[in-house]
């Protein structure tokens, strides 16, 4: 079985915005200029959770905690860049997926992903990473190991629902 991995809009939760402009859609796909130009600021919020959401659909940034926690497991598909956020001591990174997984495959009738119905994809394209993007969408999803890693550390702000 397989998961979204989203983040959650928890109360009081703290949201990050990047100095510069950027074009998130580009960003999901190579952070570079985020690596490059990594200072951030709280644009709104007050309280600090394992996901902190950017001021973007797409992006955002894991905590040094959830960051240890998918390398002690040997995570597979994903990498991270170093940030900064003004007034918070606390050390966070940008979370880019880089593991792949096939189109959709039950598209809409107006060839949009379906909301209310299980997603159904192309596995024979899928790279086998434990963490990969649905192909031509926003989703990140995982694999049930990834899940159950997730759920037992108590990952805060974050989502993880049957794909």
């Amino acid at each position: 079985m397989f998961y979204t991995l989203r983040k959650e809009f928890k109360k009081s939760a703290i949201m990050i915005e990047s100095k510069i402009e950027y074009d998130y859609g580009k960003v999901f796909e190579n952070p570079e200029i985020l690596v490059l130009n990594n200072s951030f600021t709280i644009h709104k919020g007050k309280k600090a959770f394992d996901v902190i959401l950017y001021c973007d659909p797409l992006n955002f940034a894991i905590s040094e905690r959830f960051k240890n926690i998918l390398e002690e497991n040997e995570v597979t598909g994903w990498e991270c860049y170093p940030i900064i956020i003004e007034g918070l001591e606390s050390n966070y990174f940008g979370f880019h997926t880089t593991g792949k997984g096939g189109e959709v495959l039950n598209l809409d009738k107006d060839g949009l992903v379906p909301t209310f119905e299980p997603i159904q994809w192309d596995q024979s394209k899928w790279d086998g990473s434990d963490i990969f993007n649905i192909e031509d969408t926003g989703i990140k999803a995982c694999t049930q190991r990834i899940k159950e890693i997730l759920e037992k550390a108590k990952i805060t702000n974050l989502e993880i629902k049957p794909l």
